[in-house]
């Protein structure tokens, strides 16, 4: 997908529209997944506060190796990236690659990286004060 490039827009712009809550529904699973695994609340956060701010960092210095580090394709073949996306997860790999759609759907008008960092960072901070909540209803919301 290119940004530059009007039909892979209106793609990701139409994926957002028919699932406005995709992006809440990935990071949620692999939150609830990490809490599954780890137990430890203050854990998850941490994780998933650094994982995060990781990803936007990634982004705004270099969309092109960004778009590159979550394909598949290019990670089997260079086994020396910069960043340790390789070793990442599917639930982590999965926020990358939302990340970036949602960059791709946003109006060209609204594509700015403070848009996008204020959007994931309402997502997450909404998620983690659901889990701390009700951990038993943030997990039903997941399955």
């Amino acid at each position: 997908m290119n940004p530059d490039d009007p039909e892979s827009v209106e793609r990701a712009a139409s994926v957002i529209r028919q699932y406005p809550d995709m992006f809440g529904f990935v990071l949620r699973t692999a939150i609830f997944s990490s809490w599954v695994e780890l137990t430890d609340f203050d854990a998850v956060e941490l994780k998933y506060r650094a994982f995060l701010d990781s990803a936007l960092r990634d982004f705004r210095t270099n969309p092109d190796e960004y778009l590159l580090s979550i394909d598949p394709a290019y990670q089997s073949f260079n086994v020396q990236l910069k960043d340790d996306s390789a070793s990442m997860d599917s639930g982590e790999q999965q926020i990358r690659i939302a990340i970036y759609m949602f960059w791709i759907g946003l109006d060209p008008v609204r594509r700015r990286h403070d848009i996008l960092e204020s959007e994931f960072r309402r997502i997450l901070d909404d998620s983690l004060r659901t889990l701390r909540d009700d951990p038993t209803g943030f997990g039903s919301e997941c399955r």
